[in-house]
């Protein structure tokens, strides 16, 4: 396992504890395992139940440490894990404290 995985793991864990985070990170998650693409904000923003505005500060917040990006499929903005974020939330999001 490199060092980034294991930060990133660790990252994930802290921010894990945050159910409003946690909520966010299992809806993308189970999003992005049924369309392989990922999920767009207002869709995210109807699954969660948090306003789009603050819902949009969080992402930008993930995705410059690392666990979210963000692409333009042509209007819509979609969210996804990183690649090597996925694999880990999908482990840390499948215990059975987030099922």
């Amino acid at each position: 396992m490199s060092i980034q995985t294991k930060i990133q793991e660790t990252l994930l864990k802290t921010l894990i504890k945050s159910k409003e985070i946690a909520k966010i990170l299992k809806a993308i998650y189970k999003e992005t395992l049924q369309t392989k693409v990922g999920v767009s904000i207002n869709k995210l923003s109807e699954l969660t139940r948090i306003e789009r505005h603050k819902l949009a500060g969080m992402i930008e917040t993930l995705s410059a440490l690392g666990i979210l990006m963000m692409v333009e499929i042509g209007v819509a903005k979609v969210v996804t894990f990183q690649p090597n974020a996925f694999q880990i939330a999908g482990k840390l999001l499948s215990s059975k404290k987030f099922i």
